[in-house]
């Protein structure tokens, strides 16, 4: 039954059936043709013969009776009418030698009777002078053939018609015998055909099932070991299918090992590039962008986009980047400089490392903080060296001025150590400050978290205060709740509102004015010191909390202080969780506000 299902055997046999239908036609058409053509050469042959004997009997009879009367009777008996078959006798005057019922001789009417024409007849009694047997057929498709004779001197002749139907219907038996003979023969052959199929189209049908995509593994190797258990060349090719699966599977399974191995060393790399704190990206020699981790884009402000594809003049317009790039390329040689990124302001170095493959490696590290930090120390080193000189400098001064014979004088003796006395004042207040900085920089200082009453510790302040502000004739005033607590250190918000008040006093011309202000919302409670002074500009306000940072045209040192106090306030409320906020223009006086959250 699934070799009745199979399209190849159906196929196999339609073909073969189509072939010798074609080849029987033509067979048939051609035997048929031959058959007509011999029917029609003996239809020849035996009317010639036939006629050339009846000849010999006439003359043979004329030569004992000289006459020819009632031969055609004779000849009649012999049963010519029977077989289709007719015999005139024509006279030299174009008459037939036989006379109707009234006597009289039949003409030519007769033969044209018989189908030949009256053309056709002049010329076989022309061509029959000679004695022989000459013949012509009624028309091209005829199927009566004329013989004539010349039987006498007197130019008589001897007519005789024949018919190709005896030979006609020989030729059908035996095409009739040819049919049979090969419908039997195409039969046979069809049924071996199906047999031999039966025996190839399975093996053949096992092994395109067993080739086919959607076969399972095991499957299709139990359908080739059937197969391999035939002694045929069938048998060859499954065992051949089945080395080249077994060798494709080892080959398979090295490839997948690989790609494993490739795509985890790939991916542990795309996730240690993608780790780095620099930015690292790969360029072909084109300068086109292979590969950018996320810290390159974020450099290049190209955050959460993919960069591949893309050339790097696109993605970076910096002429000194591409600059070091294309020497690199072309000298084949690591290249490195430090720019300024402009989109983000940011300071980097640049490392590119050519690729021997082709290509470039560039490495981009963001030195921003760490020229930033060599900024704070340079003008950290030159401000202490400044705080640190102007008091030295007077003490030395005085120092000499009372060894040179000063000390003899009792009122300049007492000057020059007062002023020795406050610059060693200012001196220690300057180491101070720079110790508490350290402290609280390295996280030393131990602050101890209660409740501090914010009123208690400002009004504490302000009292301390008053003699200064009244001295240049300055308002200081506090407003606010009268019971404001916080979580934090005592002596911490005590330095913060000190150092705060006593700044806006110094900076305050006479007669202004400062306020400290306590205030409460939803989320915190501030301490905010206002003043009427000079002011901060904008572009100064980033680096007021930096120490010793003064802004340019108030270095002078008649205001006093160490140029500590807001970098310490800044560095105490980032240890107790407090924000520190600047509002000021210049010449509009400054706010600055402590904010404490509340915590749980």
């Amino acid at each position: 039954m699934d070799l009745l299902r199979s399209k190849s055997f159906w196929l196999i046999l339609s073909v073969y059936t189509l072939l010798c239908a074609l080849a029987l036609s033509g067979l048939l058409v051609s035997l048929g043709s031959q058959l007509q053509r011999n029917a029609r050469r003996l239809t020849e042959t035996d009317a010639t013969e036939l006629l050339s004997s009846i000849g010999d009997a006439f003359r043979q009879a004329n030569e004992v009776s000289q006459r020819p009367v009632g031969l055609t009777s004779v000849l009649a008996s012999r049963g010519l009418a029977s077989r289709g078959q007719a015999l005139l006798i024509v006279q030299a005057d174009g008459t037939i030698g036989v006379e109707t019922k009234d006597g009289l001789p039949q003409t030519l009417d007769v033969i044209k009777q018989l189908g030949l024409s009256e053309v056709r007849f002049n010329e076989l009694r022309k061509a029959a002078v000679d004695g022989t047997v000459h013949f012509r057929w009624g028309k091209v498709d005829s199927s009566t053939l004329f013989c004539m004779q010349q039987i006498s001197p007197n130019a008589e002749y001897l007519l005789l018609t024949h018919s190709l139907n005896v030979r006609a219907e020989e030729a059908a038996r035996i095409r009739q015998a040819a049919y049979s003979v090969a419908i039997v023969a195409g039969l046979c052959g069809a049924a071996c055909l199906a047999v031999v199929t039966a025996f190839v189209v399975g093996p053949v049908r096992l092994l395109k099932q067993a080739v086919k995509s959607s076969e399972t593994a095991s499957s299709r190797h139990d359908l080739l070991l059937r197969l391999s258990d035939r002694n045929d060349e069938v048998a060859d090719i499954a065992n051949s299918i089945l080395q080249s699966d077994k060798e494709k599977n080892g080959r398979l399974q090295h490839v997948q090992l690989q790609e494993h191995e490739m795509r985890s060393s790939g991916t542990q790399l795309a996730a240690i590039l993608q780790a780095m704190a620099e930015g690292v990206v790969a360029v072909d020699d084109d300068e086109r962008i292979l590969f950018a981790n996320s810290k390159a884009c974020l450099m290049l402000e190209h955050r959460g986009k993919n960069l591949d594809g893309r050339m790097l003049f696109e993605v970076a317009r910096n002429p000194h980047l591409q600059d070091a790039v294309r020497a690199a390329l072309r000298d084949r040689s690591p290249n490195s400089v430090e720019l300024k990124l402009s989109r983000n302001e940011i300071q980097v170095t640049l490392l590119v490392s050519p690729i021997s493959s082709g290509g470039a490696v560039l490495v981009l590290a963001d030195v921003t903080e760490v020229r930033k930090l060599e900024s704070m120390r340079r003008d950290f080193v030159s401000g202490v060296s400044h705080e640190l000189k102007t008091p030295l400098t007077v003490i030395q001064a005085c120092t000499e001025t009372l060894l040179d014979g000063a000390l003899a004088d009792e009122d300049a003796a007492k000057r020059f150590l007062r002023q020795i006395e406050e610059q060693s004042e200012r001196l220690l207040q300057l180491i101070l400050g720079m110790l508490q900085l350290a402290r609280l920089e390295s996280g030393e200082q131990v602050f101890d978290e209660e409740p501090v009453d914010l009123y208690s510790v400002a009004d504490q302040v302000i009292k301390a205060m008053l003699p200064v502000a009244a001295g240049k004739q300055i308002s200081l005033t506090l407003v606010g709740e009268q019971e404001l607590f916080v979580l934090a250190d005592f002596q911490a918000v005590r330095t913060v509102a000190g150092n705060l008040i006593d700044n806006a006093l110094k900076y305050t011309p006479d007669g202004g004015s400062v306020s400290v202000e306590l205030k409460s919302d939803d989320a915190s409670n501030s301490l905010i010191v206002k003043d009427t002074g000079v002011g901060i500009s904008e572009k100064d306000q980033k680096r007021i909390f930096e120490r010793f940072y003064r802004v340019e045209r108030d270095r002078n040192r008649e205001r006093g202080g160490t140029g500590l106090g807001l970098s310490i306030v800044k560095h105490l409320c980032q240890a107790m969780h407090a924000d520190v906020s600047l509002h000021s223009a210049a010449g509009k006086g400054a706010t600055i506000e402590v904010r404490f959250p509340f915590r749980d």
